[in-house]
């Protein structure tokens, strides 16, 4: 199964540098594994740890399989207690370029670090794979502090991790921005006396952009000088996939809808300085991702350190930050609800300013030097006061519906 059909050829392996190990099994299934830190070819049989029966990756070969077209490494769950894991031979419909491997070197660290350790989950997924689960409880078990970025990740870290301790939590920083000079930056970068609406970022198809686009002939009806910014270059994997089809698709959405004039894309890399004073040109910021899991966005910070009036999808980070009046919400995939909502904002100047307000209310408490202050307040209690981990582990961590 590992034929050129659906891999260009064995990927190598970090620890030695040499293609890794396969062999086929007794019922015609393919094993894939590591040398493992022994540097030693073990036949692809893990090292298991006397404690729990997890997988010790100092022992044995290190053992992959294939889930979700991903490469992945086992972790320390295993099905098989006796270390023998087969696995599935590579799926004919996967696509090459998504066959992608991951090295979990996390728990070798861990277990070696000898210093107080904070870890910071960026993202916490509410329905997370086996082995996620297991290196965020084994993370969290090793850890003197867990930081996450939001009320509802600590909630998952609690319900569906089974991780007992409280985690500290520190929001998604962004810089110290002052909500002021609009006028002037539209005249800066040639957009003077035009309502704008804009979204920032890496452009991928999660991004949902092609929704404003949709919704854009009803903006403009109503305000015939609006213009939609999407700020930000394609995602590099996604270029590397696919090019610029997702974006040549937008192109070619907004001509079909005759809005050549009121779509703009500013397809470049850009400075914080420069993000920012696009974020300050702007009226209406848009996030109208799709992914309703996604638990952190940056660019949602950095509207909110700005002070803008934000319509966004229901997504777990906007439903966070976006609650008590601070933005709009509308739901997925619906281009007529973010038209209404654009609308109801560039149409009321009150209900405009009223939205700002309370966004940089919120987000100017999340900007970095009071972020920085919160960091170094942590630190210095974990090192007065180091916690005994080991006991902030539930025994069956319950799912969340």
């Amino acid at each position: 199964a590992l034929t050129p059909k659906f891999l260009a050829k064995i990927p190598l392996d970090v620890i030695n540098g040499q293609p890794l190990k396969y062999r086929l099994t007794e019922d015609g299934r393919f094993l894939l594994y590591s040398v493992g830190w022994n540097e030693r070819d073990d036949g692809g049989n893990v090292g298991l740890t006397a404690r729990k029966q997890t997988v010790d990756p100092r022992k044995g070969d290190q053992v992959r399989f294939l889930a979700d077209r991903d490469w992945l490494y086992v972790g320390a769950r295993l099905s098989d207690p006796t270390g023998k894991v087969e696995v599935k031979a590579p799926d004919p419909a996967a696509e090459p370029s998504r066959l992608v491997l991951y090295d979990d070197h996390l728990r070798v660290f861990l277990e070696n670090c000898n210093k107080p350790v904070v870890t910071t989950l960026h993202t916490v997924a509410p329905k997370p794979e086996p082995w996620a689960l297991e290196t965020v409880r084994f993370a969290s078990e090793h850890s003197e502090q867990i930081v996450v970025m939001g009320t509802t990740a600590a909630r998952l870290l609690r319900d569906v991790y089974g991780v007992s301790r409280p985690p500290v939590v520190i929001e998604h920083g962004m810089p110290a921005i002052e909500p002021r000079g609009r006028h002037r930056l539209k005249r800066q970068l040639g957009v003077e006396d035009r309502p704008i609406v804009s979204t920032f970022g890496l452009v991928d198809p999660r991004k949902g952009l092609e929704y404003v686009i949709e919704a854009m002939p009803e903006i403009v009806a109503r305000h015939p000088r609006a213009l939609y910014l999407v700020v930000g270059q394609t995602h590099p994997e996604l270029q590397k996939r696919e090019g610029e089809a997702y974006r040549n698709s937008l192109i070619a959405s907004s001509a079909r809808l005759g809005l050549r004039d009121h779509v703009k894309f500013v397809n470049q890399y850009l400075t914080q300085r420069e993000v920012v004073d696009y974020l300050l040109a702007t009226d209406v910021y848009v996030t109208p991702y799709l992914d309703p899991n996604q638990i952190t966005s940056g660019t949602l910070a950095y509207a909110l350190g700005a002070g803008k009036a934000i319509v966004s999808t229901p997504y777990l980070h906007a439903q966070e930050v976006l609650d008590h009046g601070r933005g709009i919400l509308v739901p997925f995939r619906d281009a007529a609800a973010v038209a209404s909502a654009v609308n109801s904002v560039l149409g009321d100047s009150a209900r405009k300013r009223e939205l700002e307000i309370r966004a940089y209310e919120y987000g100017r408490e999340m900007a970095w030097p009071a972020i920085g202050r919160r960091v170094l307040a942590l630190m210095r209690d974990v090192l007065d006061h180091p916690v005994a981990a080991q006991e902030e582990l539930l025994e069956e961590p319950t799912p969340i519906a």
